[in-house]
């Protein structure tokens, strides 16, 4: 049996490792200012943003859910 707090710990780190990867996938600009940025991955950052609110979203429902539970059993889990 692992404990809740090393479960939502783990899952903790997975989310923060997600979001990370997320990040890296921008670059940023040689040349031009911000405004060049912006107009070039518009589209890129709306994804981002929306994939980055989904996913902050469901580790803050995770982790109310690991504070509503008694004892956590790997089979009664389900990580979604």
């Amino acid at each position: 049996m692992v404990s809740k707090g090393r479960l939502a710990g783990f899952i903790d780190a997975i989310i923060a490792v997600i979001m990370t990867i997320m990040l890296l996938e921008f670059e940023l600009p040689k040349t031009g200012g911000i405004l060049d940025f912006l107009k070039d991955n518009l589209v890129y950052l709306i994804a981002y943003l929306l994939s980055f609110i989904y996913v902050t979203t469901s580790w803050f429902i995770n982790n109310i859910c690991f504070h509503r539970l008694r004892k956590s059993l790997v089979e009664s889990i389900i990580v979604a």
